[in-house]
């Protein structure tokens, strides 16, 4: 009976406990729970580009601090190739107080949280090594209108007005990431991004939920490819898993920004992308 018991748990042993990844446990560590990895706290500052496509007038440029705790997981995929994994919640603030951007018409606050998680393949260099990652999630964020610095007009009345439903509730939005890891010893990485995300003046589940579904499908596609082509040449993983998955994440970004819940139609979120810059401690 010990013996029976003792091969049944071998996978599992082995799964917590080996170096190198094989086919068949994939998904385990694919799919590992939120407390699987190192805690992990992450601090990014970049600069943010906001856009709402029926706007008559222009947005200032905003500042973005957030913050990121979670857990974190490397693993070695073949040699000298490693694969990420992240999952975490995420709390910040955009606004445009935190940079001068003068002779605009509309300045905001934003604060947000909510979640995400990152997956990519990386390079491993002794000590070091960098990281090529996608991130996707889901954010809340309450957004806040500043006076106005402009001569009142029909056309900003019209746009005080569509900015109006924004306010007052936080509203839902997605959230998507492309950038890279530099890792310098066990517990140190720095991050260079571009995140974009988008802020919905209401939710419409069922179509919210077909949208979802279908760059979900696409997803599923593409990372069927991806892992049989790093399984092939393990070397190109890391590039064809940036390329493709972050190709396919930006893409959605940009088909939702005239309607949120493309290709339903559906209203238009306000949208932001943001160039930033931070570092990640692991513990």
């Amino acid at each position: 009976m010990k013996k029976v018991i003792f091969l049944l748990l071998v996978p599992y042993v082995c799964a917590f406990g080996q170096t190198y990844r094989t086919e068949a446990n994939m998904k385990f560590h694919k799919w590992f729970g939120w407390h699987k990895g190192s805690p992990m706290l992450e601090l990014n500052y970049g600069f943010t580009s906001p856009e709402y496509k029926k706007l008559n007038g222009e947005f200032a440029d905003f500042g973005s601090l957030d913050i990121k705790l979670g857990y974190t997981r490397i693993d070695t995929f073949e040699l000298n190739v490693t694969e990420l994994s992240e999952k975490f919640l995420i709390g910040g603030k955009a606004s445009s107080k935190l940079v001068k951007d003068e002779g605009v018409d509309y300045k905001a606050d934003i604060w947000k949280f909510g979640f995400g998680k990152r997956e990519g393949y990386g390079y491993r260099f002794d000590k070091a090594g960098i990281e090529p990652y996608v991130q996707e999630g889901f954010l809340w964020s309450d957004f806040k209108l500043e006076p106005l610095n402009v001569v009142s007009s029909d056309l900003i009345y019209e746009d005080i007005e569509l900015l109006k439903r924004f306010e007052g509730r936080v509203r839902f939005g997605s959230n998507g990431e492309t950038g890279l890891k530099f890792r310098i010893g066990k517990h140190l990485a720095f991050n260079a991004a571009y995140e974009y995300n988008q802020i919905f003046p209401r939710y419409l589940f069922w179509k919210h939920a077909g949208s979802v579904a279908i760059e979900g499908a696409a997803g599923k596609l593409l990372d069927e490819f991806i892992e049989e082509a790093a399984y092939s040449s393990p070397y190109a993983a890391p590039i064809i898993h940036l390329l493709l998955k972050g190709g396919l994440s930006y893409a959605f970004y940009e088909l939702r920004k005239d309607r949120m819940n493309w290709p339903f139609e559906s209203e238009s979120p306000i949208s932001y992308a943001t160039v930033k810059f931070g570092v990640s401690f692991s513990f």
